[in-house]
């Protein structure tokens, strides 16, 4: 038969030696060699403190620049293309007796648009739209505008006007009633 011949199971790794009885004691200083375990651990479960450090270190960096390093460097841009006062002017035609002169600003949470009609200071036009600000501090931001068709029943020679916020997602829009401006669609 063939199982006669089966070698006996090779010694993986050495073992303590074992004491003929469970009762007797070894002795303190016997010899017992260095067992190698034959598992060794994975890649990953050796690098995993490291990983981790760097995962928290990128989520540090991540919140520090988003929180404290962004907001500084638009604020400073938006000096260094505004200044202090954050009043846009634009000069566009919007069907109100030629080209019309417009100021902008933002304040106290509202977007603040004066239209001087064809370049007419003496008959110049407040409009006003709330903005929902989410917290309450006073922040500088800077109204821009743009001109379109927002309205698909408005008239194509009668512009409407979108005012854009920095630091928020959704413009503004100043639909064109003909003779002034409303933020309530017709």
């Amino acid at each position: 038969m063939a199982l006669r011949n089966i070698p006996p199971p090779e010694h993986l790794r050495a073992h303590r030696p074992k004491p003929a009885d469970t009762m007797t004691q070894i002795p303190a200083d016997a010899y017992y060699p260095d067992t190698e375990d034959l598992l060794r651990p994975s890649w990953l479960r050796q690098h995993l403190n490291i990983i981790g450090a760097g995962m928290f270190f990128m989520m540090l960096l991540w919140f520090v620049g988003t929180q404290y390093v962004l907001p500084v460097v638009l604020d400073k841009v938006d000096h260094w293309n505004t200044g202090e006062a954050r009043i846009s002017h634009y000069d566009l035609n919007v069907g109100h007796g030629g080209k019309s002169h417009f100021l902008t600003q933002y304040w106290h949470n509202q977007v603040v648009l004066i239209e001087f009609p064809g370049g007419d200071v003496s008959h110049g036009k407040v409009y006003t739209a709330p903005v929902m600000a989410i917290n309450g501090k006073p922040v500088q931001r800077v109204v821009s505008l743009t001109i379109g068709n927002f309205n698909p029943h408005g008239k194509a020679d009668k512009p409407d006007i979108a005012a854009s916020i920095t630091g928020f997602a959704a413009p503004v829009i100043f639909y064109n009633t003909g003779d002034g401006f409303s933020t309530e669609e017709p």
